[in-house]
């Protein structure tokens, strides 16, 4: 699959410190092989998933139709979940 990561998202990662960056760039590496290696998110996030990566969370949809990973969020652990 793909991974795509939204404007949003793109700004976030685009702020945090490049080793956070090169980090994060592992774990889509993973998403990409295997999109449901991370946790399934219920309640108002129902249909998302969650991927760590100390301290942060990449908050992604799968889109089955499109065979892509969707990655609407890059966010500290705190305020993740936030909408």
């Amino acid at each position: 699959m793909d991974v795509v990561l939204s404007k949003n998202a793109t700004k976030q990662f685009n702020r945090l410190p490049k080793t956070e960056q090169s980090k994060i760039r592992k774990k889509l590496i993973i998403l990409k092989e295997d999109p449901y290696s991370g946790k399934q998110l219920s309640g108002n996030l129902n249909g998302l998933f969650s991927f760590k990566t100390w301290p942060f969370r990449i908050i992604y949809e799968i889109n089955k139709k499109k065979k892509r990973v969707e990655v609407s969020k890059i966010a500290h652990r705190q305020g993740a979940y936030r909408n």
